[in-house]
């Protein structure tokens, strides 16, 4: 998706839809409820099924590529918001090869932001693999509980990527991120009609963490359930206007 409608993104790129619950932030995914339950494309889970994008749309990255560098800048892509690019199936391992040998190696214009919930696979992945600077890893942290296993395992990797970054959405709880080895950090509450109640006191303590570690914070959305402001008029508490002053941090890091 071109001009991405996330907010910490200049575009969006699925290279197959699908996924399989591995976090309790996984409980009311907004991907499983659109392309499952709504539209019937795949079957979501374990043993679901997975569906490869269109040729015509993995020529897309290549597109934003060549008007990036008409520009002399990088933009960036997150990819996946309808799948996890490290999902551990064999039916997957061909088409992860694919994104990295014929997109993202052939995008030097674009910042690749691989989000994951498996950063295991990732470390299986990049262990034999030398990937381009471009490549930043990405992991959803939820709980406390992540936290403590996820972070001692994404410390090893930072020297085989561009970056890391976390994504602490939906944030289900505070969270002490002591010994954060993270470039940027994003953050913000559950939104949808079940979304769980997010404390703003809790997004208050990360960006105040990150900024004491120096590590640019993005506030993306305070929830649909937020605790501690005032009923906001957005479904999804991600307009910023409404928010109080203190809250509207929205940070990027310097990609290169």
């Amino acid at each position: 998706m071109e001009n991405s409608k996330i907010e910490w993104t200049h575009h969006t790129f699925n290279s197959w839809i699908g996924c399989a619950h591995n976090s309790p932030g996984c409980l009311n995914c907004y991907a499983e409820a659109m392309m499952d339950k709504r539209y019937h494309r795949v079957k979501w889970g374990k043993d679901g099924t997975r569906s490869r994008t269109s040729e015509s749309y993995w020529k897309q990255p290549h597109k934003w590529n060549r008007k990036a560098a008409e520009r002399g800048v990088t933009e960036t892509v997150f990819c996946a918001s309808l799948a996890d690019v490290f999902e551990d199936r064999d039916d997957l391992i061909n088409w992860r090869l694919d994104l990295f040998d014929e997109v993202i190696e052939k995008t030097p214009n674009l910042i690749w932001l691989l989000l994951t919930k498996r950063v295991d696979v990732a470390a299986k992945f990049l262990q034999f693999r030398q990937v381009p600077s471009q490549v930043w890893l990405g992991q959803s942290i939820c709980t406390q509980r992540e936290s403590d296993v996820v972070i001692p395992k994404l410390a090893k990797l930072q020297k085989k990527v561009g970056g890391i970054f976390l994504s602490c959405e939906p944030l289900l709880e505070p969270l002490d991120l002591s010994a954060l080895p993270a470039n940027w950090c994003i953050t913000g509450g559950e939104s949808g009609p079940s979304a769980r109640p997010c404390d703003v006191t809790w997004i208050r303590s990360i960006r105040d963490q990150c900024k004491s570690a120096e590590i640019p914070v993005f506030i993306k959305q305070l929830g649909s359930k937020p605790v501690g402001v005032p009923k906001l008029r957005s479904a999804k508490g991600g307009d910023a206007e409404e928010w109080p002053q203190d809250l509207r941090v929205r940070e990027f890091p310097v990609f290169g």
